[in-house]
């Protein structure tokens, strides 16, 4: 499995937030990406930056922990919080013990059923340094770096117990296992935008179904009013999945909102025929 990274992380928006990870080639081997699909998957872990602190939202895969390691110190951040989205699954959990290894954490959030001690620590028997460990609420607004309030939206996409984190300060919504469905153009490529996005509803439906198979007999009007919901009422300008690309730009984010609202509605038309 051919890895792709770079030294440096990739901003979304300069000095505010950046992309950590790279890209994989998936050769019908990750179970997420529908089988046969051409190209490369991203798997993506993120950093939101005020100062010199970091919030790193979801730490991806243990794969990529060494090139997050060295993206991060590239920044030169003295101290991290980290949090985890969905702390039962490795694209979120995956290198949160490999971060407190080698940074200074102030503290990890997880969700409220799920408290980080209890989702950290799985490559080494002996342990990670002391951390403390803060768990949220969904629905809420939290602010664990000072300055940089975030919102956590009760997620209804998803596979298990998930939010969404919105980021009011660049407009980004960190999606965690939704819109996953983006596949990087080339090696390495971990952003989609309107100037090389080529995702149809095909690759939409086609992820959706492979991630999600509940959804071939799912009543979908209820997430459909959650994602309208969602983007009427956030000034959303990137879209960041843990797996996948990142869709960035309204216009991106505007085509790819419809694309998965759409896939739900013809989900949703296929259950009623059946």
């Amino acid at each position: 499995m051919m890895l792709h990274t770079a030294p440096s992380p990739t901003p979304l928006v300069d000095g505010k937030a950046y992309v950590l990870g790279g890209t994989v080639e998936h050769e019908n081997r990750i179970s997420w990406v529908p089988p046969d699909t051409a190209g490369s998957a991203a798997l993506n872990a993120f950093v939101l930056t005020e100062g010199n602190k970091g919030l790193v939202v979801d730490t991806s895969l243990p794969v990529m922990g060494d090139a997050i390691v060295e993206q991060l110190r590239d920044l030169g951040l003295e101290r991290l919080t980290i949090l985890m989205t969905r702390p039962v699954e490795f694209d979120s959990m995956g290198n949160t013990e490999h971060l407190l290894r080698h940074f200074e954490v102030d503290a990890v959030y997880s969700e409220l059923m799920f408290p980080p001690q209890d989702w950290t620590t799985f490559r080494d028997e002996d342990g990670v340094p002391p951390f403390e460990g803060r768990v949220y609420k969904k629905g809420t607004v939290i602010e664990p770096v000072e300055g940089r309030p975030v919102e956590l939206i009760d997620a209804r996409l998803k596979l298990l117990a998930c939010a969404w984190v919105f980021d009011p300060a660049t407009g980004i919504l960190f999606t965690s296992d939704a819109f996953s469905h983006g596949m990087a153009p080339e090696p390495g490529i971990q952003v989609l935008t309107s100037a090389n996005d080529t995702t149809t509803m095909e690759d939409v439906t086609a992820q959706l179904l492979t991630k999600y198979d509940w959804l071939a007999a799912a009543y979908t009007d209820p997430l459909r009013k959650f994602l309208a919901d969602v983007f009427d009422n956030h000034d959303v300008t990137t879209i960041a999945p843990t797996v996948g690309c990142v869709l960035q730009g309204r216009d991106t984010v505007k085509r790819h909102y419809e694309l998965v609202d759409t896939a739900l509605s013809q989900l949703k038309e296929m259950e009623d025929i059946l």
